[in-house]
């Protein structure tokens, strides 16, 4: 087996977009070896404690603990292709929501992102379709809320009030500025995908229709920018909803959902392997 450079791969991705529980069906995969991946661990991780942590909270069905600003981890994971036997070292950061808040409503960016932007070989970007906030429209005067004195009061404008697409371009024009913009991979994670009903829609459709300001920013992007849609549940339901059909898979492993290619498969760490790939 041979082992390449270490690859770092950034997750983006507002609070609540899945990026731990991403992390965490990850790590089960690569250890437990319930099925068959792409990727697995081939030696036991030396420095597990995090990874272990959210895992936990995986597997008992519990809504995964978000990461907070104290609390970020970085992660290194030692992985072995299992059909071309190539072996690498993935560094992932498990990044808060708030970091990625800050830069757009702050105009802050923490000095550890900038460093790991910089050596990133590539970024896996969150979207949940539950937490889209759209574009404002402009009410009829009739809807128009007034005040005790009959006049129409006006709201200051903050930058809360953006477009979640708006603020994810934002974040990314970030990104690949820090990344000097060289050539480099985009893996797009749709989470909560059980929740998209209609077996027609795939992910990079789905993207297309709901995020257009968004989806014509990366294909502005095309010579730089590789870009590939997943349809992803990483917990394979909704909690606590689902929680009782969920117990009733055979192993965890197979609670995962992921849509690829026109096709539902089991395995993410398929996601890492297509950023892996020359």
């Amino acid at each position: 087996m041979s082992v390449s450079e270490p690859s770092s791969f950034l997750l983006i991705g507002f609070r609540g977009s899945g990026k731990t529980t991403f992390l965490a069906a990850v790590w089960h995969l690569l250890e437990a070896q319930e099925i068959p991946s792409a990727l697995f661990a081939p030696t036991l991780q030396p420095d597990r404690e995090h990874l272990n942590s959210i895992r936990r909270h995986w597997l008992l069905l519990e809504p995964t603990t978000r990461t907070t600003l104290r609390d970020m981890q970085t992660v290194s994971v030692k992985v072995e292709d299992r059909e071309s036997g190539t072996g690498a070292s993935i560094v992932i950061p498990d990044f808060s929501g708030e970091v990625f808040l800050m830069q757009w409503e702050e105009r802050e960016v923490l000095q550890d992102y900038v460093k790991l932007a910089q050596l990133s070989s590539g970024s896996v970007l969150f979207v949940h379709p539950y937490q889209l906030k759209p574009g404002p429209r402009i009410p009829p005067r009739s809807a128009a809320v007034n005040n005790k004195e009959g006049e129409r009061d006006s709201v200051p404008w903050k930058p809360e009030f953006a477009p979640t697409q708006v603020q994810i371009v934002d974040i990314l024009q970030t990104y690949l500025r820090l990344a000097e913009n060289r050539p480099t991979r985009l893996a797009v994670v749709i989470s909560a995908w059980d929740l998209i009903i209609d077996e027609k829609i795939t992910p990079d459709s789905w993207f297309t229709v709901r995020l257009p300001l968004l989806a014509q920013f990366l294909a502005a992007r095309e010579g730089t920018l590789e870009v590939k849609y997943f349809g992803v549940s990483a917990q394979g339901g909704e909690l606590p909803g689902d929680k009782a059909k969920l117990e009733k898979a055979r192993n965890p492993s197979e609670r995962i959902y992921v849509f690829e290619d026109g096709k539902r498969h089991s395995d993410l760490t398929t996601v890492l392997r297509w950023l892996m790939t020359d």
